[in-house]
Protein backbone atom coordinates (compact mmCIF):
# COMPACT_ATOMS: atom_id res chain seq x y z
CA UNK A 1 0.00 0.00 0.00
CA UNK A 2 2.82 2.35 0.94
CA UNK A 3 4.60 1.58 -2.35
CA UNK A 4 1.33 2.40 -4.11
CA UNK A 5 1.29 5.81 -2.46
CA UNK A 6 4.91 6.50 -3.43
CA UNK A 7 4.16 5.56 -7.04
CA UNK A 8 1.19 7.92 -7.11
CA UNK A 9 3.27 10.78 -5.69
CA UNK A 10 6.03 10.19 -8.25
CA UNK A 11 3.48 10.13 -11.06
CA UNK A 12 1.92 13.36 -9.84
CA UNK A 13 5.32 15.05 -9.70
CA UNK A 14 6.13 13.73 -13.17
CA UNK A 15 2.90 15.06 -14.70
CA UNK A 16 3.37 18.36 -12.87
CA UNK A 17 6.85 18.65 -14.37
CA UNK A 18 5.47 17.93 -17.85
CA UNK A 19 2.71 20.48 -17.34
CA UNK A 20 5.15 23.18 -16.20
CA UNK A 21 7.52 22.45 -19.08
CA UNK A 22 4.63 22.85 -21.50
CA UNK A 23 3.57 26.22 -20.04
CA UNK A 24 7.07 27.75 -19.83
CA UNK A 25 8.68 28.42 -23.18
CA UNK A 26 12.25 29.64 -23.91
CA UNK A 27 12.85 32.20 -26.67
CA UNK A 28 15.97 33.89 -28.02
CA UNK A 29 16.33 37.49 -29.23
CA UNK A 30 18.83 38.24 -32.00
CA UNK A 31 19.90 41.11 -34.21
CA UNK A 32 18.09 40.84 -37.55
CA UNK A 33 21.26 41.76 -39.47
CA UNK A 34 24.11 40.05 -37.63
CA UNK A 35 22.00 37.16 -36.25
CA UNK A 36 23.89 37.60 -32.96
CA UNK A 37 22.07 37.31 -29.62
CA UNK A 38 21.09 40.58 -27.93
CA UNK A 39 21.62 40.70 -24.20
CA UNK A 40 19.55 42.54 -21.59
CA UNK A 41 16.46 43.19 -23.72
CA UNK A 42 13.36 44.23 -21.77
CA UNK A 43 10.23 42.10 -22.31
CA UNK A 44 7.14 43.24 -20.46
CA UNK A 45 3.33 43.20 -20.77
CA UNK A 46 1.31 46.35 -21.41
CA UNK A 47 0.38 46.47 -17.73
CA UNK A 48 4.12 46.51 -16.83
CA UNK A 49 3.32 44.38 -13.78
CA UNK A 50 6.25 42.09 -14.57
CA UNK A 51 9.52 42.70 -16.36
CA UNK A 52 11.60 40.03 -18.09
CA UNK A 53 15.19 40.48 -19.19
CA UNK A 54 17.09 38.46 -21.77
CA UNK A 55 20.38 36.99 -20.53
CA UNK A 56 23.80 37.39 -22.15
CA UNK A 57 22.86 34.67 -24.65
CA UNK A 58 19.72 36.58 -25.68
CA UNK A 59 17.33 34.02 -24.17
CA UNK A 60 14.35 34.52 -21.88
CA UNK A 61 11.44 32.40 -20.62
CA UNK A 62 7.73 33.15 -21.03
CA UNK A 63 4.93 31.57 -19.02
CA UNK A 64 1.90 30.75 -21.18
CA UNK A 65 -0.36 30.68 -18.10
CA UNK A 66 0.08 34.38 -17.32
CA UNK A 67 -2.98 36.51 -17.96
CA UNK A 68 -1.25 38.74 -20.50
CA UNK A 69 -2.45 39.61 -24.00
CA UNK A 70 0.37 41.77 -25.36
CA UNK A 71 4.15 41.63 -24.79
CA UNK A 72 6.48 44.54 -25.64
CA UNK A 73 10.12 43.93 -26.56
CA UNK A 74 12.32 46.97 -25.99
CA UNK A 75 16.07 47.58 -26.29
CA UNK A 76 17.85 50.93 -26.66
CA UNK A 77 19.10 51.35 -30.24
CA UNK A 78 16.47 49.00 -31.72
CA UNK A 79 12.90 49.44 -32.89
CA UNK A 80 10.33 48.49 -30.26
CA UNK A 81 8.27 45.40 -31.13
CA UNK A 82 4.99 44.17 -29.68
CA UNK A 83 3.53 40.66 -29.91
CA UNK A 84 0.34 39.03 -28.85
CA UNK A 85 0.98 36.24 -26.38
CA UNK A 86 -0.25 33.67 -28.89
CA UNK A 87 2.13 34.92 -31.61
CA UNK A 88 5.10 35.12 -29.22
CA UNK A 89 4.53 31.56 -28.02
CA UNK A 90 4.71 30.31 -31.63
CA UNK A 91 8.15 31.88 -32.17
CA UNK A 92 11.50 30.34 -31.32
CA UNK A 93 13.47 33.45 -32.27
CA UNK A 94 12.61 37.14 -32.01
CA UNK A 95 14.42 39.39 -34.49
CA UNK A 96 15.05 43.04 -33.56
CA UNK A 97 15.91 45.63 -36.21
CA UNK A 98 18.60 48.14 -35.29
CA UNK A 99 17.39 51.73 -35.48
CA UNK A 100 19.46 53.66 -38.06
CA UNK A 101 20.97 56.89 -36.84
CA UNK A 102 19.77 58.88 -39.85
CA UNK A 103 16.14 58.23 -38.91
CA UNK A 104 16.70 60.15 -35.69
CA UNK A 105 17.60 63.40 -37.45
CA UNK A 106 15.65 66.39 -36.22
CA UNK A 107 15.21 69.96 -37.36
CA UNK A 108 17.85 72.27 -35.93
CA UNK A 109 16.31 75.11 -33.98
CA UNK A 110 17.48 78.66 -34.59
CA UNK A 111 18.57 79.30 -31.01
CA UNK A 112 22.34 78.95 -30.93
CA UNK A 113 22.87 78.26 -27.23
CA UNK A 114 20.42 76.91 -24.72
CA UNK A 115 20.42 75.42 -21.23
CA UNK A 116 19.60 71.70 -21.21
CA UNK A 117 20.05 70.73 -17.58
CA UNK A 118 20.16 73.62 -15.17
CA UNK A 119 18.56 73.08 -11.79
CA UNK A 120 19.62 75.05 -8.71
CA UNK A 121 18.82 72.03 -6.51
CA UNK A 122 21.79 69.99 -7.75
CA UNK A 123 24.98 70.14 -9.80
CA UNK A 124 25.82 67.89 -12.76
CA UNK A 125 29.01 65.89 -12.45
CA UNK A 126 28.71 63.70 -15.56
CA UNK A 127 26.13 62.90 -18.25
CA UNK A 128 25.34 60.88 -21.38
CA UNK A 129 22.99 61.87 -24.22
CA UNK A 130 20.51 59.08 -25.02
CA UNK A 131 19.20 58.29 -28.54
CA UNK A 132 15.91 60.08 -27.75
CA UNK A 133 17.87 63.19 -26.61
CA UNK A 134 17.10 62.60 -22.93
CA UNK A 135 19.98 62.35 -20.45
CA UNK A 136 21.51 60.05 -17.91
CA UNK A 137 23.15 62.30 -15.33
CA UNK A 138 25.25 61.99 -12.18
CA UNK A 139 24.39 64.73 -9.72
CA UNK A 140 25.51 65.79 -6.27
CA UNK A 141 24.54 68.36 -3.68
CA UNK A 142 26.73 70.47 -1.43
CA UNK A 143 27.15 69.10 2.10
CA UNK A 144 25.22 65.91 1.22
CA UNK A 145 27.05 62.59 1.32
CA UNK A 146 27.23 60.49 -1.84
CA UNK A 147 25.81 61.09 -5.32
CA UNK A 148 22.71 60.33 -7.37
CA UNK A 149 22.18 58.85 -10.84
CA UNK A 150 19.08 60.14 -12.61
CA UNK A 151 17.07 59.92 -15.80
CA UNK A 152 16.43 63.47 -17.00
CA UNK A 153 13.82 64.48 -19.57
CA UNK A 154 14.21 68.00 -20.90
CA UNK A 155 10.54 68.92 -20.55
CA UNK A 156 9.91 67.07 -17.29
CA UNK A 157 13.17 67.10 -15.36
CA UNK A 158 14.26 64.16 -13.22
CA UNK A 159 11.93 61.16 -13.59
CA UNK A 160 13.96 58.38 -11.92
CA UNK A 161 16.79 58.46 -9.36
CA UNK A 162 19.12 55.96 -7.67
CA UNK A 163 21.23 57.06 -4.68
CA UNK A 164 24.75 55.95 -3.70
CA UNK A 165 26.49 56.80 -0.44
CA UNK A 166 29.50 54.52 -0.03
CA UNK A 167 31.12 54.70 -3.50
CA UNK A 168 33.14 57.41 -5.22
CA UNK A 169 35.16 58.27 -8.38
CA UNK A 170 31.97 57.77 -10.35
CA UNK A 171 31.45 58.32 -14.07
CA UNK A 172 29.15 57.21 -16.90
CA UNK A 173 30.27 55.11 -19.84
CA UNK A 174 28.69 54.01 -23.13
CA UNK A 175 30.24 50.92 -24.68
CA UNK A 176 30.38 49.97 -28.35
CA UNK A 177 27.39 47.64 -27.87
CA UNK A 178 25.17 50.67 -27.08
CA UNK A 179 24.95 49.69 -23.42
CA UNK A 180 25.29 52.27 -20.66
CA UNK A 181 27.27 51.81 -17.44
CA UNK A 182 27.82 53.49 -14.10
CA UNK A 183 31.46 53.02 -13.08
CA UNK A 184 32.75 53.72 -9.57
CA UNK A 185 35.93 53.01 -7.61
CA UNK A 186 34.76 49.51 -6.73
CA UNK A 187 32.52 48.20 -9.48
CA UNK A 188 30.53 48.78 -12.62
CA UNK A 189 26.78 48.44 -13.20
CA UNK A 190 24.95 48.29 -16.50
CA UNK A 191 21.75 50.25 -16.98
CA UNK A 192 18.62 48.69 -18.36
CA UNK A 193 15.59 50.78 -19.20
CA UNK A 194 12.18 49.86 -17.83
CA UNK A 195 10.47 52.61 -19.84
CA UNK A 196 11.36 55.91 -21.53
CA UNK A 197 11.45 57.59 -18.11
CA UNK A 198 12.93 55.00 -15.74
CA UNK A 199 15.83 52.59 -15.40
CA UNK A 200 17.41 50.06 -13.09
CA UNK A 201 20.78 48.33 -12.83
CA UNK A 202 21.94 44.81 -13.56
CA UNK A 203 24.03 43.16 -10.83
CA UNK A 204 27.32 44.95 -10.19
CA UNK A 205 30.65 43.45 -11.21
CA UNK A 206 34.21 44.38 -10.27
CA UNK A 207 35.88 47.49 -11.61
CA UNK A 208 38.95 45.46 -12.59
CA UNK A 209 36.84 43.47 -15.05
CA UNK A 210 35.54 46.69 -16.59
CA UNK A 211 39.05 48.13 -16.88
CA UNK A 212 40.42 45.03 -18.58
CA UNK A 213 37.55 44.49 -21.03
CA UNK A 214 34.81 47.02 -21.80
CA UNK A 215 36.86 50.17 -21.30
CA UNK A 216 39.38 48.95 -23.89
CA UNK A 217 36.88 47.83 -26.56
CA UNK A 218 36.38 50.75 -28.94
CA UNK A 219 34.34 49.35 -31.85
CA UNK A 220 32.06 46.48 -32.76
CA UNK A 221 31.64 45.44 -36.40
CA UNK A 222 29.08 42.63 -36.57
CA UNK A 223 30.79 39.77 -34.70
CA UNK A 224 34.21 41.44 -34.72
CA UNK A 225 35.39 43.71 -31.91
CA UNK A 226 38.34 46.10 -31.89
CA UNK A 227 40.14 46.97 -28.69
CA UNK A 228 42.94 49.35 -27.78
CA UNK A 229 46.17 47.81 -26.51
CA UNK A 230 48.64 50.10 -24.77
CA UNK A 231 52.06 48.85 -23.82
CA UNK A 232 53.42 49.58 -20.33
CA UNK A 233 54.98 52.96 -19.68
CA UNK A 234 58.73 53.40 -20.04
CA UNK A 235 60.99 54.29 -17.13
CA UNK A 236 64.15 56.33 -17.65
CA UNK A 237 66.68 56.10 -14.85
CA UNK A 238 69.18 58.92 -14.66
CA UNK A 239 72.15 59.14 -12.34
CA UNK A 240 70.12 60.69 -9.55
CA UNK A 241 66.50 60.59 -10.72
CA UNK A 242 63.88 58.37 -12.33
CA UNK A 243 61.08 59.44 -14.75
CA UNK A 244 58.14 57.45 -16.15
CA UNK A 245 57.14 58.24 -19.74
CA UNK A 246 53.99 57.19 -21.56
CA UNK A 247 54.36 54.24 -23.90
CA UNK A 248 55.46 55.39 -27.37
CA UNK A 249 53.22 52.72 -28.98
CA UNK A 250 49.48 52.09 -29.14
CA UNK A 251 47.92 49.24 -31.14
CA UNK A 252 44.37 48.49 -32.27
CA UNK A 253 43.68 44.76 -32.18
CA UNK A 254 40.81 42.94 -33.92
CA UNK A 255 39.20 39.89 -32.28
CA UNK A 256 37.11 37.60 -34.48
CA UNK A 257 36.27 33.96 -33.76
CA UNK A 258 38.71 34.06 -30.80
CA UNK A 259 41.52 35.06 -33.14
CA UNK A 260 43.51 38.25 -32.50
CA UNK A 261 44.95 40.32 -35.34
CA UNK A 262 46.88 43.59 -35.08
CA UNK A 263 45.13 46.22 -37.21
CA UNK A 264 47.15 49.38 -36.76
CA UNK A 265 49.92 50.70 -34.53
CA UNK A 266 50.44 54.40 -33.82
CA UNK A 267 53.78 55.68 -32.53
CA UNK A 268 55.23 58.98 -31.42
CA UNK A 269 56.41 61.08 -34.33
CA UNK A 270 60.14 61.58 -34.88
CA UNK A 271 59.73 65.17 -33.73
CA UNK A 272 58.19 64.01 -30.46
CA UNK A 273 60.85 61.34 -29.92
CA UNK A 274 63.57 63.94 -30.45
CA UNK A 275 61.90 66.26 -27.94
CA UNK A 276 61.74 63.49 -25.34
CA UNK A 277 65.39 62.58 -25.85
CA UNK A 278 66.37 66.26 -25.61
CA UNK A 279 64.39 66.63 -22.36
CA UNK A 280 66.15 63.59 -20.87
CA UNK A 281 69.58 64.85 -21.92
CA UNK A 282 68.91 68.36 -20.54
CA UNK A 283 67.62 66.92 -17.27
CA UNK A 284 70.71 64.76 -16.89
CA UNK A 285 73.12 67.64 -17.61
CA UNK A 286 71.30 70.08 -15.32
CA UNK A 287 71.15 67.50 -12.56
CA UNK A 288 74.84 66.68 -12.80
CA UNK A 289 75.75 70.37 -12.74
CA UNK A 290 73.57 71.42 -9.82
CA UNK A 291 74.56 68.44 -7.66
CA UNK A 292 78.19 69.59 -7.83
CA UNK A 293 77.39 73.10 -6.54
CA UNK A 294 74.15 72.70 -4.57
CA UNK A 295 71.79 70.37 -2.79
CA UNK A 296 71.39 67.01 -4.49
CA UNK A 297 67.92 66.47 -2.97
CA UNK A 298 66.62 69.81 -4.25
CA UNK A 299 68.12 69.14 -7.68
CA UNK A 300 66.45 65.73 -7.98
CA UNK A 301 63.10 67.13 -6.85
CA UNK A 302 63.30 70.01 -9.32
CA UNK A 303 64.26 67.67 -12.18
CA UNK A 304 61.39 65.27 -11.52
CA UNK A 305 58.89 68.14 -11.27
CA UNK A 306 60.14 69.57 -14.57
CA UNK A 307 59.89 66.20 -16.30
CA UNK A 308 56.40 65.60 -14.94
CA UNK A 309 55.23 68.97 -16.30
CA UNK A 310 56.78 68.20 -19.68
CA UNK A 311 55.18 64.75 -19.89
CA UNK A 312 51.67 65.88 -18.94
CA UNK A 313 51.52 69.16 -20.91
CA UNK A 314 53.61 68.39 -24.01
CA UNK A 315 53.94 64.65 -24.54
CA UNK A 316 50.80 62.95 -23.27
CA UNK A 317 49.73 59.40 -24.18
CA UNK A 318 49.33 58.37 -27.82
CA UNK A 319 46.05 59.78 -29.15
CA UNK A 320 44.92 58.28 -32.47
CA UNK A 321 41.14 57.69 -32.20
CA UNK A 322 39.43 55.18 -34.48
CA UNK A 323 35.91 55.50 -35.94
CA UNK A 324 33.64 53.39 -38.13
CA UNK A 325 32.00 55.18 -41.07
CA UNK A 326 29.85 52.88 -43.16
CA UNK A 327 32.16 49.90 -43.77
CA UNK A 328 35.43 51.81 -43.43
CA UNK A 329 37.64 52.27 -40.38
CA UNK A 330 39.03 55.78 -40.08
CA UNK A 331 41.98 56.57 -37.80
CA UNK A 332 42.99 60.14 -37.02
CA UNK A 333 46.71 59.86 -36.40
CA UNK A 334 47.51 63.22 -34.82
CA UNK A 335 51.12 62.24 -34.20
CA UNK A 336 51.87 62.12 -37.92
CA UNK A 337 48.99 64.38 -39.09
CA UNK A 338 47.55 61.51 -41.16
CA UNK A 339 44.00 60.29 -41.75
CA UNK A 340 44.19 56.55 -42.37
CA UNK A 341 41.40 54.61 -44.10
CA UNK A 342 41.31 50.88 -43.34
CA UNK A 343 39.15 48.00 -44.50
CA UNK A 344 37.52 45.82 -41.86
CA UNK A 345 40.44 43.42 -42.29
CA UNK A 346 43.00 46.12 -41.51
CA UNK A 347 44.14 46.73 -45.10
CA UNK A 348 45.16 50.36 -45.60
CA UNK A 349 42.97 51.75 -48.39
CA UNK A 350 44.46 55.24 -48.47
CA UNK A 351 46.12 57.90 -46.35
CA UNK A 352 45.22 61.58 -46.40
CA UNK A 353 47.48 64.30 -45.00
CA UNK A 354 45.71 66.35 -42.36
CA UNK A 355 46.07 70.11 -42.03
CA UNK A 356 48.61 70.76 -39.32
CA UNK A 357 47.09 71.03 -35.88
CA UNK A 358 49.20 71.65 -32.82
CA UNK A 359 49.70 68.35 -31.04
CA UNK A 360 51.16 70.11 -28.02
CA UNK A 361 47.78 71.34 -26.81
CA UNK A 362 44.69 69.49 -25.67
CA UNK A 363 43.04 67.78 -28.67
CA UNK A 364 39.84 65.76 -28.80
CA UNK A 365 38.19 64.24 -31.88
CA UNK A 366 34.48 63.46 -32.31
CA UNK A 367 32.37 61.71 -34.92
CA UNK A 368 28.74 62.77 -35.27
CA UNK A 369 27.27 59.44 -36.42
CA UNK A 370 23.94 60.96 -37.40
CA UNK A 371 25.27 63.91 -39.40
CA UNK A 372 28.34 61.94 -40.63
CA UNK A 373 30.72 64.73 -39.67
CA UNK A 374 34.05 64.80 -37.88
CA UNK A 375 35.09 67.50 -35.43
CA UNK A 376 38.23 68.34 -33.50
CA UNK A 377 38.26 70.50 -30.40
CA UNK A 378 41.39 72.32 -29.31
CA UNK A 379 42.42 74.58 -26.47
CA UNK A 380 45.03 77.25 -27.02
CA UNK A 381 45.81 80.06 -24.60
CA UNK A 382 42.52 79.41 -22.75
CA UNK A 383 40.60 79.77 -26.03
CA UNK A 384 38.24 76.89 -26.84
CA UNK A 385 37.29 76.16 -30.44
CA UNK A 386 35.87 73.34 -32.50
CA UNK A 387 36.85 72.64 -36.11
CA UNK A 388 34.92 70.58 -38.65
CA UNK A 389 37.23 68.17 -40.47
CA UNK A 390 36.75 66.84 -44.00
CA UNK A 391 38.43 63.44 -43.74
CA UNK A 392 38.61 63.06 -47.54
CA UNK A 393 40.64 66.23 -48.08
CA UNK A 394 42.29 66.58 -44.69
CA UNK A 395 41.13 70.20 -44.53
CA UNK A 396 39.36 71.93 -41.67
CA UNK A 397 36.31 73.43 -43.33
CA UNK A 398 34.95 75.50 -40.49
CA UNK A 399 36.06 76.86 -37.12
CA UNK A 400 33.42 77.53 -34.48
CA UNK A 401 33.99 79.40 -31.25
CA UNK A 402 32.36 77.92 -28.17
CA UNK A 403 29.71 80.15 -26.67
CA UNK A 404 30.76 79.48 -23.07
CA UNK A 405 34.31 79.43 -21.63
CA UNK A 406 36.00 76.39 -20.11
CA UNK A 407 33.68 73.67 -21.47
CA UNK A 408 34.22 70.03 -20.57
CA UNK A 409 32.75 66.63 -21.44
CA UNK A 410 31.74 67.59 -24.98
CA UNK A 411 29.34 65.24 -26.81
CA UNK A 412 28.17 65.86 -30.40
CA UNK A 413 24.90 64.37 -31.63
CA UNK A 414 23.12 65.37 -34.85
CA UNK A 415 24.80 68.77 -35.34
CA UNK A 416 24.24 69.52 -31.67
CA UNK A 417 27.14 70.01 -29.30
CA UNK A 418 26.44 69.33 -25.63
CA UNK A 419 28.93 70.31 -22.95
CA UNK A 420 29.25 71.00 -19.26
CA UNK A 421 30.31 74.39 -18.01
CA UNK A 422 30.57 75.96 -14.60
CA UNK A 423 28.18 78.76 -13.83
CA UNK A 424 30.93 80.41 -11.77
CA UNK A 425 34.62 79.59 -11.79
CA UNK A 426 34.84 79.84 -8.01
CA UNK A 427 32.36 77.04 -7.26
CA UNK A 428 31.13 73.70 -8.62
CA UNK A 429 27.89 74.87 -10.23
CA UNK A 430 28.21 72.72 -13.33
CA UNK A 431 25.30 72.47 -15.78
CA UNK A 432 24.70 71.09 -19.31
CA UNK A 433 24.40 73.42 -22.29
CA UNK A 434 23.58 72.86 -25.96
CA UNK A 435 25.17 74.75 -28.83
CA UNK A 436 23.94 74.16 -32.38
CA UNK A 437 26.73 73.70 -34.92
Amino acid sequence: MRQHKYAIVILLLFFRFIFISQTISTKIIVDSKTKLPIEFVNIYPESKKINLLSDRFGSFKINADLDTKIYIVNKTGYYIKSFSKADLLKLDTVFLVEKPFDLNEITIISKKLEECVKDKRFYVQDYLVLPNYDFLIITYKINIEGFEVSYYKKDHGVTCTKKFKTEYNQHLFKDCFSNYHLVTNACSRQFYFISDTSFDFLPAYRKTYFDSTLSRIVLRIDSQVIYRFERPSLTYKGTYFKTDFHSPFMTYVSVYNNKKTDLYTAVYSKEMRDMIQSEISDSQRNNEYTTTVGSRANSVQSTEASNSFFIETIVGPIYSPIFLRNDTLIILNFQEDNIVFLSRNGIILKTVKMDGISKYHQIQAYYDEIANRFYVTQTENDRHMIKRLNVYTGKFERTIGLERPFPKNIQIVNNRMYFQVKEHEWDDTSYIYLQNL
